[in-house]
């Protein structure tokens, strides 16, 4: 019998061959899940837009205030800069900007002065967090012009990454439609001039909003760490730290997930390490807090501050003397209460609610800083809440609903740019 012997396989080449196809073979997804993909992406893209068209605005705002100061100059016939970019600064770079700059610059002073009594100088300074300036000063290196220029460029990344933070949370916890509205309100509330101004707020939304996307994954660890960095970008992080121990009863109670203690664990060691830096830097152990009454005149009296100022506004609107922080504490009420029932109705997860209440407490029950427009942005699990709760068929009414929210925040930019008030 005749054997017929077959020609030896090459299976090198086989195998490239499959390996190379299975590379560029495109995953294969259900079409719901590719519908959801791709709704997703133009969801990103609406937020992005909102925060360019925003952006825009506000520098538009700052832009007329500058022009205006080089008209009066002209027909004063006063000395007057060939280009409006030191005038757009210096508006830009008020308030908080200024005691960024100093420790971006300079970092924190050593001595505490015997009496803290004003808002300039040492006292600021030592009052401010420092998880801004830190970034600024890297942002610094590789940005040309100084380190005025660094915290207001820096701020775009920063402000970016945090709006599409808040959308990536609402499409966990609804849809990527929640999302885009979601994102759209935020960069268009009038406290969202806070994503331009050198502030803390958009650093605390970025870490925040990571903390909550990580406890939903229930990355335990991740989260406390996401927290921990955000406790140092402004006081009101402590909220995060209330959060996370929400976060970890939930889990301990409902599914007995011991490990969701990590979070709670991390979430209070950075601002912790800070303080303890803080009193060795400077010598004295409660000095943080010292500053805060003597510098920053902050104290305790139970929303007595808010409430008398939100009655001045109600009794007179267009009152001359401190009428802007009158309307914009009144709008930061409303805000909060609208926010709030939207979120207890649409029953967003408590880590979240809780992280709202605290940052309202501190807010409402300030005897200086009071309710503001930029501090209820960083409760940004309310504009969550208020994309969930609005009815999808209610397009126009949402519309109108961005419509005012974008005249009230070029109002209170011009406000702001022309008069100095505190944002």
């Amino acid at each position: 019998m005749a054997v017929t012997v077959s020609p030896p396989r090459r299976i090198g080449p086989a195998l490239a061959g499959a390996w190379t196809a299975r590379r560029h073979a495109r995953p294969s997804l259900d079409p719901m899940a590719a519908a959801e993909a791709q709704a997703w992406r133009s969801a990103r893209r609406a937020g992005i837009g909102a925060f360019i068209v925003s952006r825009l605005l506000v520098f538009g705002a700052v832009y007329a205030r500058a022009a205006q100061d080089v008209w009066e100059r002209y027909t004063r016939g006063l000395p007057f800069e060939p280009s409006m970019r030191g005038i757009m600064d210096q508006i830009l770079m008020q308030w908080d900007g200024r005691w960024f700059h100093s420790i971006a610059s300079s970092g924190y002073p050593r001595n505490i002065p015997e009496s803290l009594g004003s808002l300039r100088g040492t006292g600021a300074t030592l009052g401010s967090l420092p998880l801004l300036p830190w970034t600024a000063r890297g942002f610094d290196v590789i940005w040309p012009g100084g380190v005025d220029d660094a915290l207001i460029a820096v701020m775009v990344p920063i402000s970016l990454a945090a709006v599409v933070m808040v959308g990536a949370v609402a499409r966990d916890l609804y849809d990527a439609d929640v999302a885009r509205r979601a994102m759209v309100l935020f960069c268009f509330y009038p406290g969202a001039m806070a994503l331009t101004w050198p502030s803390a707020e958009p650093l605390l939304v970025l870490f925040a909003a990571a903390a909550f996307a990580c406890m939903h994954r229930r990355r335990w660890l991740l989260a406390g760490a996401f927290a921990a960095v955000g406790a140092l970008a402004s006081p009101h992080a402590v909220a995060l730290v209330f959060a996370c121990l929400a976060a970890a009863v939930v889990a301990v109670a409902v599914r007995r997930e011991w490990r969701a203690l990590w979070s709670l664990l991390a979430a209070p060691l950075a601002l912790i390490a800070f303080y303890a830096w803080f009193a060795n830097h400077t010598g004295v152990a409660a000095g943080w807090w010292r500053i805060q009454r003597q510098s920053w005149y902050e104290g305790w009296n139970w929303g007595e501050t808010t409430a008398r100022y939100v009655w001045r506004f109600v009794d007179n609107p267009l009152a001359a003397d401190q009428g802007a922080v009158y309307g914009h504490t009144a709008l930061a009420v409303a805000s909060l209460v609208a926010g709030l029932y939207c979120a207890v109705r649409r029953r967003i997860p408590a880590p979240m609610i809780v992280y709202c209440v605290v940052i309202a407490v501190m807010m409402l029950g300030s005897d200086n800083l009071t309710a503001r427009p930029r501090l209820v942005l960083a409760a940004f699990p309310l504009a969550i809440a208020v994309a969930a709760w609005w009815p999808r068929r209610r397009h126009l009414a949402f519309g109108g609903l961005v419509l005012l929210s974008t005249s009230v925040l070029v109002g209170y930019s011009l406000v702001y740019a022309a008069y100095g008030a505190v944002p």
